[in-house]
């Protein structure tokens, strides 16, 4: 239910920038996207719990997208929102330092790359999908790990 709540949260903001209820802004974009990003932890350490398989201390999206993997491999488990591309797009700055960013206060003073930008209309449109994708997936969980 967090994890639905989550990516519920995250649609309307990136729907709000979208529409221009909201201003674009990156601190609102990052908001948007960190809560899509604790959805996907939410819900792979959800299908774990309910696989009654340990539950990593981790929020390393690609270990828990693994985990999810190896349960749910049948095409009833499958998103057909880009969840794979989007982690493996974040493998190489880890999702919850980029989102954070800057996390640590030794990082204030550091330098970034100001060419990462967050496309509001398409992750809008990525996460709404797979917002909607959470209830049919979880009912195919449930069903195959009671």
């Amino acid at each position: 239910m967090e994890a639905q709540a989550f990516a519920d949260t995250s649609t309307e903001l990136f729907a709000a920038m979208a529409a221009g209820r909201f201003t674009r802004s990156w601190p609102r974009a990052k908001a948007a996207a960190f809560a899509f990003g604790h959805s996907l932890e939410l819900f792979f350490k959800a299908v774990l719990a309910q696989a009654k398989q340990p539950i990593p201390r981790t929020h390393d999206l690609q270990t828990l997208y693994m985990s999810f993997q190896k349960l749910c491999s049948g095409p009833e488990f499958a998103f057909s929102a880009p969840i794979a591309e989007f982690i493996d797009a974040n493998k190489l700055k880890p999702f919850y330092l980029f989102l954070k960013y800057p996390e640590d206060e030794t990082d204030i003073a550091k330098r970034w790359d100001a060419s990462i930008h967050i496309d509001i209309v398409s992750w809008h449109r990525q996460i709404e999908q797979y917002a909607r994708e959470i209830p049919r997936i979880w009912s195919a969980v449930k069903q195959h790990y009671t």
